[in-house]
C-alpha cells in the first residue's frame, strides 16, 4: 500500500484534478465539487476497501467526532439531550454493528434510519453525521415534531459481504421497532450504496431474502429517500458513456466493488449473479407491485452529471409503472456530480439539495 501511495497515487490523483479542473470550466461544475471528485476516484481506483480503511477513521470514531462538535455548536439548554453520546450495539448475530443515536430517542415521535454510502468498503464521513443532524433533527426541531436518527454502523466489506449489511439494517429496524415507533413514524434512506442498501431494505420487506431474517409490517413505512442510489450493475447507459471520466465514480469503480460486496467464491461471476434484492433494476417485471404497501413516499434525488443518473431514471419510472400507489417526487440537481447531498455538507455549506430534501422532509413528518 506504501508503495502506491507513493507512486500510483499522487500521478492518477494529478492527472484526475488537471481532468476535473478542465470540467468545471467548460461545464460550469463547482470547483470543490470537481476537486473533491477527482480525490474520491483516484481513492476508489487505486486502493482497496482494506487499504481504504486503514487510512480512515471508523464509522464510530467519526460519530464520536461529530458529536463533541455538535454539543459545542448547538449548546443551547433545549439541544443538551439532543447531542449525547449514544452507542446502541446490535445482538452479537450481526457482528460488529450499532445504531449511533442523533437526537433525543426517548422524546422522538418520528425516527430516520440512516443507511450511509461509501461503495460498502468507506466507513460514513462527518458529512454523513452533519446531514443526518441538519437534515433531519434540525428538520424536526423546526416543525416542532421532534425527530431522531438510528444512523446504522454495518459491517464494512470485505468482511461485510452481501447479505450482511441487509440483516444489519433489519436488526437495527427491529430494535427501533422495540422502542416503541410504528413503521408510520419510521423513515429510511441513504446515498449510493446506502441507497442500494435502502432498496434491499424495502425489497426485503416486500419480497423475504431468504437467509434473512424477514420483516413483517402492518403498514407502510412513512418514507424513504435515495441520494445517487447505486441499483444494478448495468453500465450500458448514456450517463456511463457521456459522464464516465467525469464523475467520482466511474463503471470499472462499480465493477470493483461489487466484486469487494461479495464473498470471494461469487467474485468470479459477480455479473451473472441474480439478486433482485442488491440489483433492483434487474428485477423481473412486476417486482415492484404491492410496493406501496411497505412504503408511502419516496424521495429520488440524483445530479444530472452523474454517472449513476440513469440509475434514478430508471428507478423512477419503473417505480410509476408498477407502483403508482407511491407518493414519489424526484429532483435532479443541474450539473451536479455524484451524491450531492453529501458533498454540500461535507464542505460545512447545505444549499439547494440540503435544502430541497428538508422540504420533502417537514412535509413528511408535519402529516
Amino acid at each position: 500500500m506504501i508503495l502506491k501511495l507513493l507512486t500510483i497515487f499522487p500521478a492518477s490523483l494529478a492527472l484526475n484534478i488537471l481532468r476535473m479542473l478542465v470540467l468545471s470550466v467548460t461545464h460550469g461544475m463547482k470547483l470543490r465539487s470537481a476537486f473533491l471528485a477527482a480525490v474520491v476516484r483516484t481513492t476508489f481506483g487505486i486502493l482497496t476497501g482494506k487499504e481504504i480503511q486503514k487510512l480512515q477513521p471508523t464509522t464510530r470514531q467519526e460519530y464520536g467526532k461529530f458529536i463533541k462538535y455538535a454539543a459545542k455548536r448547538w449548546n443551547a439548554p433545549n439541544f443538551k439531550s439532543r447531542v449525547v453520546y449514544d452507542v446502541q450495539e446490535l445482538d452479537k448475530d450481526v457482528d460488529d454493528s450499532a445504531i449511533l443515536w442523533l437526537g433525543d430517542r426517548k422524546k422522538a415521535k418520528k425516527v430516520v434510519l440512516f443507511l450511509h454510502g461509501g461503495g460498502y468498503v468507506l466507513p460514513a464521513s462527518d458529512g454523513h453525521f452533519l446531514w443526518a443532524w441538519n437534515t433531519y433533527v434540525m428538520s424536526g426541531v423546526e416543525a416542532g415534531v421532534e425527530t431522531a436518527v438510528a444512523f446504522l454502523q454495518y459491517t464494512l466489506a470485505p468482511r461485510g459481504v452481501l447479505p450482511i449489511p441487509l440483516r444489519q439494517s433489519v436488526a437495527a429496524y427491529e430494535e427501533v421497532r422495540a422502542q416503541g415507533f410504528l413503521p408510520r413514524d419510521i423513515i429510511v434512506g441513504g446515498d449510493s450504496a446506502g441507497g442500494n442498501l435502502t432498496m434491499q431494505f424495502l425489497g426485503h420487506a416486500l419480497h423475504a431474502q431468504p437467509s434473512v431474517p424477514e420483516i413483517k409490517l402492518s403498514e407502510p413505512f412513512s418514507a424513504a429517500f435515495l441520494v445517487s442510489a447505486w441499483l444494478g450493475l448495468s453500465d450500458d447507459t448514456e450517463s456511463f458513456r457521456v459522464f464516465g471520466n467525469n464523475d467520482m465514480v466511474s463503471s470499472a469503480i462499480v465493477q470493483k466493488l461489487s466484486v469487494e460486496s461479495v464473498e470471494p467464491h461469487k467474485r468470479a461471476t459477480v455479473k451473472s449473479l441474480s439478486d433482485p434484492w442488491s440489483r433492483p433494476l434487474e428485477a423481473d417485471f412486476g417486482w415492484f407491485q404491492d410496493f406501496d404497501t411497505v412504503v408511502s413516499k419516496l424521495y429520488v434525488t440524483y445530479g444530472g452529471r452523474e454517472v449513476l443518473r440513469d440509475h434514478s431514471l430508471a428507478m423512477i419510472e419503473t417505480i410509476k409503472r408498477e407502483a403508482p400507489g407511491v407518493d414519489l417526487l424526484t429532483y435532479e440537481a443541474p450539473k451536479e456530480l455524484h451524491d450531492g447531498v453529501l458533498v454540500e455538507h461535507l464542505f460545512k455549506n447545505p444549499s439547494v439539495n440540503a435544502k430541497k430534501m428538508k422540504t420533502w422532509f417537514k412535509g413528511v413528518i408535519i402529516q
